[in-house]
């Protein structure tokens, strides 16, 4: 094909005509709604994703401490099977882990303080 001929169909193929019955057909209305709804991700992705402007710094933060738990669970799991012992993990003020326990059960406990009752009546 000459090139005056490639052009003239090109132009022909792209006519107003020719796009209009294009987006008033049943697929050209999918494409318009699939442009539309991918300019609103990438709108929202843009804003709100990783390093978006307008991102809140503490989801980082939570997404971070998430991630660290996943590995040191999994990392505990892997100890598991392998047999080995786990690191002790720690346990909150006023609870203590009896001798007899399962592993990773705490059993509450009242604590008294020094000069509480406790002791002042012994």
């Amino acid at each position: 094909m000459p090139l005056p001929e490639l052009t003239a169909s090109i132009d022909t193929m792209l006519s107003t005509e020719n796009l209009g019955a294009f987006f008033a057909s049943r697929w050209g209305q999918y494409a318009m709604i699939i442009t539309f709804f991918g300019l609103v991700i990438t709108f929202l992705r843009v804003l709100y994703g990783p390093k978006g402007f307008f991102r809140d710094p503490e989801w980082d933060r939570w997404n971070e401490a998430a991630l660290r738990k996943e590995e040191e669970d999994a990392a505990q799991s892997a100890a598991a099977v392998r047999g080995e012992t786990a690191a002790v993990s720690p346990v909150a003020e006023g609870q203590v882990v009896p001798a007899d326990a399962a592993p990773g059960s705490v059993a509450p406990v009242k604590v008294s303080q020094p000069g509480s009752e406790a002791e002042r009546d012994g």
